[in-house]
């Protein structure tokens, strides 16, 4: 016989057994419950099938219970609202890639006894995870997540170590490192497990039992992923008693100190709502899906508000703790602490593609976004890390525990720097002017990058990223997110920690001053500009404008105001023979435009015919000749519409000669032709004035 619940089927047992020696299939959204005031006599779970539910409930009178006597899986939820389930060792909590079976919330005077299989399902990807197992009573690791050595498809993973043989349960890997670890309280830092012959958990046996865990997993027991460009899928399974009830964890009992805690329930629990003593209400968890083998992430909540801002805004962690995972939290003050899970801090978000939840701002305050990515070859981007700021009067300048800790990632790491800390998180009061967030990147190899920066409330402040290495200050936006691409290279300088920092600055009154503009003749075909400016913190660029009359100008040259000096410099190449003339035209953030002085300058004077007063005036202009032909010359002015005006013939030496033209010569723009004693001919623009 086949029985398959297809859609919302709800099948109720009352009092009788389930027997399935055939196939039993349940649909995505169905119930199998069992109830009635028979004992585990009558009600129980048998057949030389394995069953597989969707949604299995005991809701037993009296105290009754349910006994399962065959192989029996669960895809969803477990809830025991009444009366008590036996697994008989034969109960597997299923995980998938988009589901991880959960036990719901057992009240008191229920309870769940006998061994039950917690799988954990992770995607193929090679990274760290913080993992825990989620039982009390537990096999030793090398049975649960070594497959007691035995390859099994998808199935357990490699814990490998130096040294590693028969003897300590280790498997040999050609990397030769250490593949998982757990955290020492006293000497703050992570120690490698050197033998897996020791059971999952070191707590006590039926209460807290449960150890976190820092493990590299690269997929199932096949040899080919100790290859680093080689992975696959793999579930994990952790055999023991559910714990049910409350569960305490014992923290470090030093201020600021950190405790590796692992989720004690097989389902996931909302840390808004775990009991805290003397911890603060922040987490660090390590998604897996950031950067190359993950990142550690902090989330906390500094208003108490029930929302958690989360350092790396990419990333998918929530505050919900997922089943099988493991958390740091920190310790607030010196003396007794400890952090305690109820049953009512269970949570229905067991889904494994957690969804990302939006950063906030506490009350309103300004709030500063850091992220780095990757940009990889092909053309996409990796999130590498992320950091943020948080400006608002309810915080403290100096450091305390509204300020977060930057804990190192292996690789790329983005910090803020305050007091000589290393930050996940700065919070001080409200932006002053020319207040400074210090940078500090590190852990990063030669590659492209690429800074991204995203403001919140930050409008009455203008943003810029100072390079200390490119010596650059980049103006950024205020209001919205600006993407800066930078490179690592074979320069040492180049990957300085304390490369960027970005400065901050309320807009200023104080209009661009302009200390000197030079033009200077630096060979025969070349002027070099030079300028020095005071107060272009408003300036968005400088234009260089050349002239050949010193009145009409045409733009030459655009400049990006860098920020990071108040000298400029700009070369033009071969200018006009004769006299050029250049003035800089600088553009302020909000649209005013301030102009410099005119320098003239004398280019290629040698055979040549140029006028010596441009513009002219007193309708008189002086032609300067040099290195032509003595003779009679025709010098010809016309005006814009190709008049002549006046012709002159002249007897012409090597010097200067003179035009004077008619007393009633309207100002404006003119052109002499010259033309000389071999018939050659020059023409020259010239302004009256």
């Amino acid at each position: 016989m086949n029985l398959v619940m297809n859609g919302s089927v709800n099948l109720v047992v009352n009092s009788g057994a389930f027997i399935n020696n055939g196939t039993f299939n349940a649909g995505n959204a169905s119930t199998v419950t069992f109830r009635g005031y028979a004992d585990s006599a009558t009600c129980y779970i048998n057949g030389t099938s394995t069953s597989t539910f969707n949604n299995f409930t005991v809701n037993k009178a009296d105290g009754k219970r349910v006994q399962i006597k065959s192989q029996s899986i669960i895809n969803n939820v477990l809830t025991v609202s009444t009366g008590f389930l036996h697994t008989g060792n034969l109960l597997t909590l299923r995980s998938i890639a988009s589901l991880t079976a959960r036990v719901a919330t057992i009240p008191d005077g229920s309870n769940i006894y006998g061994n039950t299989n917690v799988e954990k399902y992770y995607p193929a990807k090679r990274a760290w995870r913080l993992v825990t197992a989620p039982v009390t009573g537990g096999n030793t690791i090398y049975e649960s997540w070594q497959n007691s050595g035995a390859y099994i498809s998808n199935r357990g993973t490699y814990i490998s170590g130096p040294n590693a043989s028969i003897a300590n349960g280790l498997d040999e890997s050609p990397q030769n490192n250490y593949s998982l670890k757990k955290w020492d309280v006293a000497t703050q830092s992570l120690l490698p497990i050197t033998n897996t012959y020791t059971s999952l958990n070191e707590g006590n046996a039926g209460a807290a039992d449960n150890t976190g865990y820092f493990m590299f997993i690269r997929g199932d027991r096949t040899y080919g992923n100790f290859n680093t460009t080689t992975c696959n899928t793999t579930t994990i399974t952790s055999t023991g008693n559910l714990q049910v009830g409350t569960q305490t964890f014992a923290a470090a009992t030093t201020a600021s100190a950190y405790t590796l805690v692992g989720n004690p329930y097989a389902s996931p629990v909302d840390f808004s709502a775990i009991n805290r003593t003397n911890i603060v209400n922040r987490f660090y968890i390590w998604d897996p899906t950031i950067n190359a083998l993950g990142a550690y992430v902090m989330l906390d909540d500094i208003s108490n508000t029930g929302s958690y801002t989360k350092s790396v805004s990419g990333s998918n962690q929530t505050k919900h703790i997922q089943s099988s995972q493991a958390f740091f939290v920190q310790t607030s003050g010196n003396g007794s602490a400890n952090i305690s899970f109820d049953e009512s801090h269970k949570s229905n978000g067991s889904n494994n593609l957690v969804a990302r939840q939006a950063h906030r701002t506490a009350n309103g305050a300004e709030m500063i976004r850091i992220n780095v990515y990757i940009d990889n070859i092909d053309g996409t981007k990796t999130l590498a890390d992320g950091v943020f700021a948080e400006f608002d009067n309810q915080f403290c300048d100096g450091i305390n525990t509204e300020d977060a800790i930057k804990f190192t990632n292996l690789h790329e790491c983005i910090g803020l720097v305050r007091e000589g800390k290393v930050l996940a998180a700065e919070r001080k009061s409200l932006l002053q002017n020319s207040d400074t967030l210090f940078l500090k990147f590190w852990k990063t190899t030669p590659k492209n990058y690429l800074l991204q920066i995203a403001p919140t409330n930050i409008d009455i402040h203008q943003l810029f990223l100072k390079d200390n290495y490119l010596n650059t200050l980049t103006p950024i936006s205020s209001s919205n997110t600006s993407n800066i691409a930078f490179s690592i290279g074979a320069d040492v300088a180049s990957a300085a920690a304390n490369r960027f920092m970005i400065v901050l600055k309320k807009p200023t009154p104080l209009p661009i001053t302009y200390i000197s503009f030079t033009a200077n003749l630096i060979n025969t075909n070349q002027v070099a500009t030079q300028w020095t400016v005071a107060n272009q913190i408003d300036i968005e660029k400088y234009e260089i404008e050349k002239s050949v009359d010193g009145i009409s100008f045409n733009k030459v040259a655009t400049i990006t105001n860098n920020l990071a000096g108040n000298i400029y410099k700009w070369v033009h190449v071969n200018p006009i023979n004769g006299i050029n003339y250049y003035r800089l035209k600088s553009y302020s953030l909000s649209g005013k435009i301030v102009y410099s002085n005119i320098a003239k300058v004398l280019v290629n004077t040698s055979n040549n015919i140029w006028i010596v007063n441009n513009p002219s005036i007193d309708n008189t202009i002086q032609l300067a000749v040099q290195g032509q032909l003595n003779g009679n010359y025709t010098c010809s002015i016309y005006n814009t519409n190709a008049q002549c005006i006046t012709r002159q013939k002249l007897l012409v030496k090597n010097g200067t000669i003179t035009l004077n033209l008619p007393n009633n010569t309207a100002k404006g723009l003119y052109s002499i032709e010259v033309i000389k004693s071999d018939n050659t001919k020059t023409t020259l623009p010239v302004r009256l004035y």
